[in-house]
């Protein structure tokens, strides 16, 4: 089995970084997966698995992004965050040539954040479409359910930087020692709002 992953990889956002890190870790442990192809806007990432290829977008003709397709049993666009204002033209158009080629199309781990009413529908449509519509939060959740009311429920699971843990190990501190924090500051993006950072 070959699994072709989309998403926002390469451009230096370490919340995608650790998307990529952890699916590639987990696709490339199981036997029956041969390959995992990734699409990336910079290639910089290192110590990945034999299985592991990666491809820059501007060096991936029409031609070659569709042979890479053919190559692939299962196409999934992997976490991140799809603030989808419009139709995703490259989204909808990799989906459909999937479809007609008789592949699995997957969102797995993805966060939703706005949708205009006029784009509900066709929006709706795309996640119709998919195999599988894993998301990671229960705000997503909710919005596709009554905002998108799609037919079939979506699936609601984690964040997939968090699928294993054992990444953060060296970054945690002994149990034993005492914690002398006295104050925590969050940080995100700034378009999230109130509402957001309360959640």
């Amino acid at each position: 089995m070959n699994i072709f992953l989309i998403g926002y990889y390469g451009y230096g956002n370490i919340g995608d970084d650790l998307f990529v890190a952890q699916l590639t870790n987990y696709f490339a442990s199981k036997k029956d997966v041969k390959k995992i192809f990734i699409c990336c806007q910079t290639n910089y990432y290192q110590g990945f698995s034999d299985k592991v290829l990666f491809f820059k977008n501007a060096q991936l003709s029409k031609l070659k992004r569709t042979l890479l397709l053919l190559k692939s049993d299962c196409i999934a666009w992997g976490g991140g965050t799809l603030n989808l204002q419009d139709r995703p033209r490259n989204l909808s158009r990799m989906q459909a040539l999937s479809k007609l080629m008789g592949k699995r199309f997957c969102f797995l781990g993805v966060g939703l954040e706005s949708v205009k009413s006029e784009k509900k529908k066709k929006i709706a449509d795309i996640f119709e479409k998919a195999d599988l519509l894993y998301l990671r939060d229960n705000h997503s959740y909710e919005m596709a359910l009554q905002q998108l009311q799609l037919s079939k429920s979506p699936d609601l699971g984690g964040d997939l930087a968090f699928l294993d843990l054992t990444m953060y190990e060296k970054f945690v501190k002994p149990a034993k020692q005492a914690s002398d924090i006295a104050n925590i500051s969050f940080s995100g993006k700034f378009w999230w709002g109130e509402g957001r950072a309360e959640f």
